[in-house]
């Protein structure tokens, strides 16, 4: 990826199906991604994962419009 015009590489960890599972340790550690993977990650509401933030921006998507409730999941989902 070196070279490309990009600000942020962003490993997404939700809509792989059972491909899925092999990539479910980035969202507990960092030492897995490549480097330019490493400073943020993306789940869903809808497919939650155990996310470890440990200093990373969490992107974390809804599957429908947003709700007070919702947004509570979300800051569950990324602590």
């Amino acid at each position: 990826m070196d070279g490309l015009p990009v600000d942020e590489a962003v490993p997404m960890l939700f809509r792989m199906g059972p491909l899925n599972e092999p990539y479910a340790g980035l969202a507990r550690s960092t030492s897995t991604a490549a480097p330019e993977c490493r400073g943020a990650l993306g789940t869903s509401l809808d497919e939650p994962l155990h996310v470890r933030a440990a200093g990373r921006r969490v992107y974390v998507f809804a599957p429908a419009a947003w709700t007070a409730a919702s947004i509570a999941r979300a800051r569950e989902v990324a602590q």
